[in-house]
């Protein structure tokens, strides 16, 4: 449960009676208390609690009976954590709207870390107890409310759509780790891809087969970002649309368009396809090379180049060159750090990959207790495909960095290209119980136009030898 949290203290839980009977003096000498708790409730919203009963024995005979102790976990004085009680739905902060949307914050949590029946309804209750997809939470909720849905529990072939709002706050922890200013791409996939899961999840898809627990999972999309934007502060609504519904033995296969808008204007768009599949369907997965282990390009045709570069990013080589700006009229252009940091070791050649114009292979050791697990998702914890992406990204800033691009440039740092278009494919899942994931990246073309350098390449990610993430036309930008 504390994983849920930041940086959080026992708190009493507030608004429930108790009692306390004493029936046994306890007196002041040698002997044994026995402490006996029987739990009642356990939940996370709106933050993670307990409460329980609580006996206390002495020689044979109960001296205390507490009823109804509660311990929650909270937030000690992060602002993005606690809200005022203005406000607040069950202890949720909702924010004040008009119209009324038709799902709000605390509906949002509830299919994050609570009843999901809470969410969406009486037919959910089946699921009590069960394992399931939800909704990312705390970290990676990146939906505030659901505005409306045109569309029919059960029906799918309609075409159905979500209209959902996200209100991007100007201090949100990845604009406060990010070394620029722009939203990292992988929170942009999130709010894009997010509200599809949600719909799919509202329409009653694992309805569908009540008696099998399916899990959701990206398989493939493409993202367009017409122009880059300042997102902080403001609020961005995504349309989605679902293109295709097919159910075939259990499994179901969505296909789904987005269109995202900041102050009435689009920004970014694309489409994407999504699955339902069981435990047995996701653990069986080939990668994305029919099961053949298809070996990174410096295991292959590469390692006999020359020149190449292998260091630590947590050695001082990585501390004071890639953390830290060489250049100090460009103080932001430079890795991001903390849960943004996604790689430990890197490889670097200045004039390798199938292309030649560079090529940089990335690793990174998983730990069973990285943060994205909890967030991604309660029950069904995995690595999210954006952050993979964004493992991706990283690489291809580190290499932009080893090899000085943008040094000459003044108040400089790492942006999103537009228009432009990026193309992903998933075959695979990085799990707790995985030791590594790896990266590659081929740059295929490097553009300096009026003071602007934009890296493109195309990218792979790796679970040990299983190729299971394929990535095409990545782009960053220096400006």
């Amino acid at each position: 449960m504390q994983r849920i949290t930041k940086d959080a203290r026992f708190q009493p839980v507030l608004d429930i009676p108790q009692k306390v009977r004493c029936r046994k003096e306890i007196p002041a000498k040698a002997g044994k208390l026995i402490y006996r708790m029987d739990v009642k409730e356990i939940g996370l919203t709106p933050e993670p609690y307990v409460v329980a009963d609580l006996e206390i024995l002495y020689d044979g005979y109960v001296a205390v009976h507490f009823e109804n102790l509660g311990l929650r976990l909270q937030e000690k004085d992060n602002p993005t954590y606690l809200k005022s009680a203005e406000n607040t739905q069950h202890g949720i902060y909702v924010k004040p709207v008009a119209p009324e949307p038709l799902l709000n914050e605390y509906d949002i949590t509830q299919f994050a870390l609570g009843p999901v029946h809470k969410c969406f309804g009486e037919d959910y209750r089946i699921f009590e107890g069960r394992e399931l997809s939800r909704q990312p939470n705390t970290d990676l909720q990146f939906i505030s409310r659901v505005l409306e849905v045109k569309g029919e529990r059960n029906v799918f072939n309609n075409k159905p759509e979500i209209v959902a709002e996200y209100d991007v706050p100007a201090d949100a922890w990845y604009y406060q780790q990010n070394a620029g200013d722009a939203m990292p791409y992988s929170v942009l996939m999130e709010v894009a891809l997010q509200p599809c899961g949600f719909m799919g999840a509202y329409l009653g898809s694992t309805l569908q087969v009540p008696g099998t627990d399916l899990f959701f999972r990206n398989l493939d999309g493409d993202g367009e970002m017409l122009r880059d934007v300042d997102l902080r502060g403001k609020t961005v609504t995504n349309r989605c649309i679902l293109e295709s519904h097919t159910s075939l033995a259990g499994t179901v296969l969505q296909r789904y368009s987005f269109e995202m808008f900041v102050e009435g204007e689009m920004f970014y768009k694309g489409t994407s396809s999504f699955g339902f599949f069981t435990k047995d369907d996701l653990s069986s997965q080939a990668g994305l090379d029919k099961g053949e282990h298809i070996a990174p390009w410096i295991s292959d045709e590469g390692k006999d180049e020359e020149g190449k570069l292998t260091f630590k990013l947590d050695s001082l080589f990585g501390q004071m060159k890639l953390f830290k700006s060489t250049n100090p009229a460009s103080p932001q252009l430079r890795l991001s750090g903390d849960q943004l940091n996604l790689l430990d070791e890197a490889t670097v050649s200045k004039g390798g990959g199938k292309y030649g114009k560079g090529y940089i292979y990335a690793s990174k050791s998983v730990k069973s207790w990285e943060w994205f697990f909890t967030c991604h998702f309660y029950q069904d914890p995995v690595m999210p495909g954006s952050l993979g992406i964004e493992a991706i990204f990283e690489a291809i800033q580190l290499l932009a960095l080893q090899q000085g691009h943008g040094a000459e440039l003044s108040g400089a740092s790492f942006s999103h290209a537009a228009p432009h278009k990026t193309v992903w494919k998933y075959r695979g899942q990085i799990l707790r119980h995985d030791p590594e994931m790896n990266v590659e990246a081929h740059v295929k073309e490097v553009q300096k136009v009026n003071g602007k350098i934009t890296i493109i390449a195309d990218a792979s990610l790796w679970k040990g030898t299983l190729r299971i993430y394929e990535v095409t036309d990545m782009a960053i930008v220096i400006s």
